[in-house]
This record gives C-alpha cells, sequence and structure tokens, in this order.
C-alpha cells in the first residue's frame, strides 16, 4: 500500500514568551495601544461629531441664503412687470411720453424718479438722437450774434486792468 500525503490547513502555534525585556516592550504596545483607544474616544468622536454637526448648519445656512436668493429673484421679476406695466400706463396716458417713443425709437429710454408725493418720467436721449425741434413765437425769442457776447467779455477784461 502506497500512503497518499494530504496538505492540512495548520492551526496557530502558541509560542510562550518569558523574556523580560520583551514583555515589558509588549507592555508599552499594550499602554500606548490603550492611551490612543482613550483618545479616539474620549476626543476624537466627540470632534467628529462637532465637524458633522458644523457641516449640518452649513448646509442649513447654505439653503437658507438660497431660499433669500429665490425670493429676491421673485422680486426682482415682480418689480420688472410693475415697471412695464407702469410704463405701458404712461405711455396710454401721456401722449408727450408716446410721442417721444415713437419719433425716437431705440435713441431715447426712461427713467422715474419722484417725491413719495410727486412723480416724473424723465426721456434721456442717446448722442445720435436728433435734436428736439419746437415752435416758440418770435417775440420771445433774443437773437444775439456770438460777436456781442465776445465784446462784453472784453469791455469786462479791460474794466478790471483800470
Amino acid at each position: 500500500m502506497s500512503d497518499v500525503r494530504v496538505a492540512v490547513p495548520k492551526s496557530p502555534k502558541r509560542i510562550k514568551i518569558t523574556d523580560s525585556d520583551a514583555l515589558l516592550e509588549h507592555a508599552k504596545v499594550l499602554q500606548l495601544r490603550s492611551q490612543s483607544h482613550d483618545l479616539i474616544d474620549q476626543e476624537m468622536r466627540p470632534a467628529q461629531q462637532r465637524v458633522e454637526e458644523a457641516k449640518l448648519k452649513l448646509r442649513e445656512a447654505e439653503i437658507a441664503a438660497e431660499q433669500v436668493k429665490l425670493a429676491l429673484d421673485a422680486i426682482g421679476l415682480q418689480e420688472q412687470r410693475a415697471v412695464e406695466t407702469f410704463y405701458a400706463a404712461v405711455r396710454k396716458a401721456t401722449p408727450q411720453v408716446r410721442e417721444l417713443a415713437e419719433r425716437y425709437g431705440g435713441n431715447v429710454s426712461f427713467t422715474f424718479d419722484s417725491n413719495g408725493r410727486s412723480v416724473w418720467v424723465v426721456a434721456l436721449f442717446e448722442k445720435s438722437a436728433p435734436p428736439a425741434v419746437r415752435t416758440v413765437p418770435k417775440e420771445k425769442v433774443s437773437w444775439s450774434s456770438g460777436y456781442d457776447d465776445q465784446e462784453d467779455e472784453d469791455d469786462e477784461e479791460g474794466d478790471d486792468e483800470s
């Protein structure tokens, strides 16, 4: 008969340590591990918990800020619609504004101002806008040449020297 060899896993083998220096070093290892675990339990876990709480509070604050931004956007849209409605009402009720808008098109823009009691619409013209023409009675127009103004200025300078 022939023998068959079968591989069998070995069980751990314990070797007793009796050397005092090795046992002393082992005691130091156990002490340091104990300190490490104590530090983890007493300091690290509470610190990590505070970090998680701070992250949660930060996220809550970010969500609150986002809600404020959304509310501001909504108010901005409402204000924009109100301004558009205001200008539509002004154009409808005020022929002068309507005429300026029709005449100058994109060369005029409007803004408004108020003091709490009165409201004014101000027309702002671009440089490319043609000059306004208005009819004024001849009696109200004073005609002077540019030369008359220069002579008056020269006389005033001469008076200062004497």
